[in-house]
């Protein structure tokens, strides 16, 4: 459990000292009680889980500049006229699109699945997460199922983010 990083995801202005790193060396030195023990402990698998979220975002950026910006200064250079610039940002924009995310949520499952980033038609990666007396059935753009449905490792055209919760049947266990 990383308290620094909990601590400035929840209380951002809060005036704070950590002796070590466990939560008996944290004092609190702002207004308000200190949160307590069992706050950080529910809190720290959402935070870690928005930390990746934001540092996948992070790579995201940087790939995709790394590879339109040598394009773009390409361009850049010479005599163009407006339109021509325009054209020629609408050609890297459409050779280049922006990768979108797929995120995998476990819906009371168990496990862990990284989020899955793309551009263009691509198989959704295999689910990993399990659930006892359950067998995976499919995803779900809804934790109900209520939503659009994807069999396992269908394809998907990568054009907009997404969250996928996998859906779960009861196991059947055959009698011999």
């Amino acid at each position: 459990m990383d308290i620094p990083m909990i601590l400035s995801k929840r209380y951002p202005g809060a005036e704070w000292t950590l002796d070590g790193d466990k939560y008996a060396g944290l004092r609190w030195h702002s207004e308000g009680k200190k949160p307590s023990l069992k706050y950080f402990q529910a809190e720290w698998a959402q935070v870690e889980y928005e930390a990746a979220c934001e540092q996948v975002e992070a790579d995201r950026k940087v790939a995709y500049r790394l590879t339109t910006d040598p394009i773009f200064f390409e361009v850049q250079r010479g005599d163009k006229t407006e339109q021509e610039w325009l054209d020629a940002v609408q050609a890297v924009k459409d050779a280049n699109p922006y990768p979108a995310m797929v995120f995998f949520d476990a819906n009371t499952g168990l496990g862990s699945m990284g989020a899955q980033m793309g551009t263009g038609v691509t198989a959704l990666t295999a689910n990993r997460f399990v659930l006892e007396g359950s067998v995976f059935d499919e995803w779900n753009t809804a934790a109900d199922g209520s939503g659009d449905s994807y069999a396992n490792k269908a394809s998907y055209a990568f054009t907009a983010e997404l969250t996928l919760f996998a859906q779960w049947v009861p196991e059947t266990v055959e009698e011999v």
